[in-house]
């Protein structure tokens, strides 16, 4: 299973069919078939690299570090890990989608802060809310619809023009 998804413009876009050099059809080229919700969820949310930063967000915790060398550690491990987000997708992956990996990053943004990230303790415009806390809630929602929105013409840019 490839990790770009499949849109509807990805399938119009796929020949019906080719050929091979006999003229008989190419079963290899059977059209494109659009990925599920199930598909694209799996696809849009970058398990591999929410994991790593897990287990080091959780090495830095445990530590007995002063709380801001590890807030600054946790900000140094995060920026890394965000930046490197895309280059593994792109190079690992395969993902040649933008905006895949766009909407993948941004679900890392939010896996890491509801885990505490960086900034999860800090209280937001004077609130009793955390970062953490409002971030948890959001993770869920936004879990369940990019997947129902993904797949417009804008969102399914691919690299190779």
């Amino acid at each position: 299973m490839s990790r770009n998804i499949v849109t509807r413009a990805d399938v119009a876009a796929s020949p019906a069919f080719k050929t091979l050099a006999d003229g008989t059809p190419d079963p290899a080229a059977a059209p494109k078939k659009e990925d599920k919700y199930t598909d694209k969820l799996i696809k849009l949310i970058p398990a591999e690299i929410v994991s790593v930063y897990l287990g080091i967000y959780t090495t830095i915790k445990s530590t007995s570090y002063g709380a801001d060398d590890k807030q600054l550690l946790q900000w140094i491990v995060f920026s890394l890990i965000l930046i490197l987000t895309p280059v593994y997708l792109y190079k690992m992956a395969g993902v040649t989608k933008w905006g895949q990996i766009v909407c993948s990053m941004f679900a890392f943004v939010l896996w890491a802060f509801s885990f505490g990230g960086p900034a999860g303790d800090q209280k937001v415009l004077q609130h009793e809310f955390t970062v953490q806390f409002l971030v948890s809630l959001l993770l869920p929602l936004y879990t369940l619809i990019i997947p129902m929105i993904y797949g417009s013409s804008s969102s399914s840019t691919t690299t190779e023009s």
